[in-house]
Parts: structure tokens; C-alpha cells; sequence
């Protein structure tokens, strides 16, 4: 009883995301944080539940049920006090501190790198690989995972064929990645080993029924040691190929690739997943995209990788030509055109200034809110504060975190009938988020200052950028970092906290 009482508790608080950010991923995002959905729990219901087992304990157990009373009422009360609620902070700059964290992330410090050097290992390629296969997997599943037979082991190829079939699913689409995160890495019997902790979103077919899917599960990839990392995939890349010859194309079930004729599933060429095991998997209740709730993290004190301070003079000394307040007005270009592309309803705008797999989870979550009817309008947007946080820098990227706070006019409105979902029209809110941005090692700005909202390659207007993040006046991709920064993570304050980095091994 008391068990379940806890874990009510837990189930009552809102699991919080904004646009694109943070380590929750039940939920539906805004730019501005209005609003709050949990799959985990029923909104009312749970509460609901949580005061009839108090009330239980009380009656049937008051000796459990006092103290445990007490308890839920400090931790609601805390969270009334120290969430910042509502309450509209003036337009000056809320106080804040900052606190140093370890390097924790293994996606921003080389794996293993005391027992595996690898030079061309980064962070946000390997994102790309993980994001990208979990589609391929997710919607190839179906069938019989022939395309992705190179970077599967026997054994989780057929698990996953056998899980499908065992829940009748005849199709899978819409799949969106949320959140990748580190659980652990190790070296076993000279092969590296890395766990994921991923969450999705994604629809399951069952003849004409569909169903949308929350799932939280454990990937493990592997490979040999010594073997190296590929570089970055190529834009607009819908199918993996051979980790060998990288010819695209299926594979028996054994993972002979039919153009190269090697075993590439073995982790002798790249990663291989050798695990998966679903954590929790849940149907997804109505998208609550009207719901108001607290920001969350805002008070938090901003968090300073240790390294920093060196980190930053290094960067300087390979960029003497680097003028902070240039970056920021990139930061504050790309924050603006994200709002607004948001309040508008028209990502494709937004297109420009993102990579291709947070413009994608981005992309589901505008369309999310269009099928449903609903506008998050966005207004009096002010960035009024920027933290540099960490700099970092991989074979492929110079990258930057920032905290930046912010504060808008922030109402939900249904688009029929103008009813206003939530918000409030007169108060603006502040939030604060972890944006990292990203651009190509070696990058040399030009000579001459290009007007905001043009290409940084040949200066024209974006309003000609396709799917691909291609300027369709000169034919350069420009959201992969090689002209300017592009926004590659968003993170929220009160979930910028990563794993602690370090190896272990067997």
C-alpha cells in the first residue's frame, strides 16, 4: 500500500517538456512551456486515486498513513513554492548562480577514450545514427528487418519479429525520438558496449485501427574494439547502408551483406545492437495541448561544466576572429525564428536554422497540434539573458551550451472557435532552457556581415529552403553547421543534469 501510495505521489507531478527539450518525452512540446501532458498518468484520475488511498491509510492504517500524510502534503507545498508557478517575474533578469557539474554525458566526451581512442568519434553523428536507426528498426519491424539487418544481432532481429508479431501489429509510422540518454558504458571481452536509455513516440497499426505509443526502452550497441566511427550521414539519408561498403540493401538473417558478402552484424565494422528491452510501453491518452502548468527549473542555479573556464580559452586561441556578441545575435536570430515559426504554425520556416533530426521531432509536434485543432500563440517575445555554459569540440563540430532566459506572452487557443485553452493574455512568463548550437571544425566567418534572415552561404532570403535543408537559390546545405550555427539540442533547466560519465570493465 504504501509502495503504491509513493508511487502516486510520483505519478501526480507533471512530466514537463517545451519545444523539442529535456528528458521527458511523454509529452507534447511548446516552445514556451504551456503545455503538460503526461502518458504516465490520467491527469484527475491519478489525483483522484492518491486521495483515496491517503484518506485509506488514515482511516485503515493511521499509524502509515499520518506520516505518509505529512509527507504528501510538504512535497505538494514544496512544489507550490519552488516551482515558480504562474507568477509573472518583472522584465529585469531573474538572479541566478552558477554551479559546476562533472562531465557527465558520454555523448559529449569521447567513449571510452582511455581504452578505445576514437578520433572520429562524435556525439551528435552517433545521435544521428541511434535516431535514424530506431526509425528504420520501429517501422521495419513489420516485416522482417532485412534493411537493417547490418546493425542488428541475430538474436534482437528476431526478438523484435517475434514481439511484433505477439502484439498483432501490422504496421508502425510517425516515429519521433525524444530523448537518447547514456545509461552505461564498458569494455567486455574487448568489445565496447554502450546502453541507451531511449523514449518515443510512435503509431501502431492494427489493420484500420492506430494507436499512438509511448515507449521507454534499453538499447545496447557494440562493436570491436579499435574500430572506428564514420563521419556525419549524409542530409536527407532515409535508409542506413552497409557499415562496410555502405551500399544500401537487405540482408539474410544471418547479416551477409549481399554487395560485400561480409558478416557486418558481428561489430567488426561498426555499432550492433545486442539487446533491447522495452521498459515501459504505453498507449498514449489524448494530447492535453491546452493544459497550463508551472514552469519547472527557472530558479535552478545554471550548471558549468568544470572544464569550462579551459575549454573556453582553447576554443578563443583556435578562433581568434570569434566575437561573442556575434554568436549571440545567431542565438537570439535562431530563437526568434523559432517562436515564431511556432506561434505560425509553419515549421518549414524553421527549417534553416535546425539539424535534421531536431527539425524532425519538432516538425511531429507542430502537426500534432494542427490535427487537433490547436495554436500556440506566442507574443511580446524577449530574450533577456544569456549564460554561456560549456564549449566542446569533436572531429567533426565546435560545439556551444548556453542558458538562455526568455519571456513571451503564451495563450492556446482552439483555431475554430478561438476559445482560449490556456495561457494567460496578460502576463508574460519566463523560462529558461539549455540550447546547444553547433557548426563544422575549421569554420572562418566571412569578411562581411550578412543581414539576418538570409542564407549564410550566398546571402539570399530563406524563404526557399527544402525538406533536405538545402538553399534552393545555391544549392548549399546549411543545417549542418558548415556556414553558420544551427540549434542541434534543446535541453530544459530543470532536466540538464547528465549521467555521470565513466567506464567500467569485465
Amino acid at each position: 500500500m504504501l509502495k503504491r501510495v509513493c508511487w502516486l505521489l510520483l505519478l501526480s507531478a507533471p512530466v514537463w517538456a517545451r519545444l523539442g527539450g529535456g528528458e521527458s518525452y511523454s509529452a507534447p512540446s511548446s516552445s514556451s512551456g504551456s503545455s503538460s501532458y503526461s502518458s504516465h498518468s490520467g491527469g484527475g484520475g491519478d489525483s483522484s486515486q492518491l486521495v483515496f488511498f491517503l484518506l485509506e491509510l488514515l482511516i485503515r492504517y493511521p499509524a502509515i498513513g499520518i506520516p505518509v500524510a505529512l509527507i504528501a502534503l510538504v512535497f505538494w507545498l514544496a512544489n507550490q513554492s519552488g516551482s515558480g508557478g504562474d507568477t509573472v517575474l518583472s522584465r529585469g533578469v531573474t538572479p541566478s548562480t552558477t554551479i559546476e557539474v562533472p562531465d557527465a554525458d558520454l555523448f559529449h566526451v569521447q567513449p571510452l577514450a582511455e581504452v578505445n581512442p576514437d578520433p572520429n568519434f562524435s556525439y551528435y553523428v552517433f545521435r544521428d545514427f541511434v535516431g535514424l536507426l530506431y526509425s528504420q528498426v520501429q517501422q521495419g519491424r513489420t516485416g522482417d528487418l532485412a534493411q537493417v539487418g547490418h546493425y542488428l544481432s541475430p538474436p534482437v532481429r528476431e526478438s523484435l519479429l517475434k514481439l511484433t508479431r505477439n502484439q498483432q501489429v501490422t504496421g508502425v509510422k510517425n516515429v519521433v525520438l525524444g530523448a537518447a540518454r547514456v545509461l552505461s558504458q564498458t569494455v567486455v571481452q574487448n568489445r565496447v558496449r554502450i546502453t541507451l536509455t531511449l523514449e518515443s513516440n510512435y503509431t501502431e497499426e492494427r489493420g484500420a485501427r492506430e494507436e499512438r505509443v509511448y515507449s521507454k526502452e534499453r538499447w545496447t550497441f557494440q562493436r570491436n574494439l579499435g574500430v572506428l566511427s564514420p563521419g556525419p550521414i549524409p542530409v536527407g539519408t532515409v535508409r542506413l547502408g552497409c557499415p562496410n561498403c555502405g551500399q544500401s540493401g537487405e540482408v539474410g538473417k544471418e547479416g551477409r551483406c549481399p554487395y560485400c558478402d561480409k558478416l557486418v552484424n558481428t561489430g567488426n565494422y561498426g555499432w550492433v545492437v545486442v539487446q533491447v528491452q522495452v521498459q515501459e510501453r504505453e498507449k498514449q491518452l489524448p494530447l492535453g495541448l491546452g493544459e497550463q502548468a508551472p514552469e519547472r527549473g527557472t530558479q535552478l542555479p545554471t550548471r558549468r561544466s568544470p572544464q569550462w573556464a579551459q575549454r573556453w580559452r582553447a576554443f578563443q586561441a583556435r578562433y581568434p576572429e570569434f566575437v561573442q556578441k556575434q554568436f549571440e545575435d545567431r542565438l537570439v536570430e535562431i530563437f526568434m525564428a523559432l517562436q515564431q515559426a511556432w506561434s505560425d504554425q509553419r515549421w518549414d520556416q524553421a527549417r534553416p536554422y535546425e539539424t535534421d533530426s531536431l527539425y524532425q521531432t519538432h516538425r511531429y509536434w507542430i502537426e500534432a497540434y494542427q490535427r487537433q485543432g490547436v495554436v500556440n500563440q506566442l507574443s511580446q517575445i524577449q530574450v533577456q539573458k544569456i549564460e554561456l555554459c560549456n564549449v566542446e569540440t569533436d572531429a567533426y563540430f565546435d560545439a556551444v551550451t548556453v542558458r538562455i532566459f526568455a519571456s513571451m506572452i503564451d495563450v492556446t487557443l482552439d483555431k475554430n472557435s478561438g476559445k482560449r485553452l490556456g495561457g494567460d493574455p496578460k502576463r508574460p512568463r519566463l523560462f529558461s532552457e539549455y540550447w546547444t548550437l553547433i557548426r563544422k571544425v575549421g569554420y572562418r566567418p566571412p569578411t562581411e556581415t550578412r543581414p539576418a534572415g538570409t542564407c549564410p552561404s550566398c546571402g539570399a532570403p530563406l524563404d526557399r529552403v527544402n525538406q533536405a535543408g538545402q538553399c534552393e537559390y545555391c544549392g548549399s546545405t546549411i543545417t549542418q553547421g558548415d556556414f553558420d550555427w544551427v540549434l542541434a539540442q534543446i535541453e530544459q533547466d530543470e532536466s540538464y543534469q547528465p549521467p555521470r560519465s565513466g567506464a567500467s570493465y569485465e
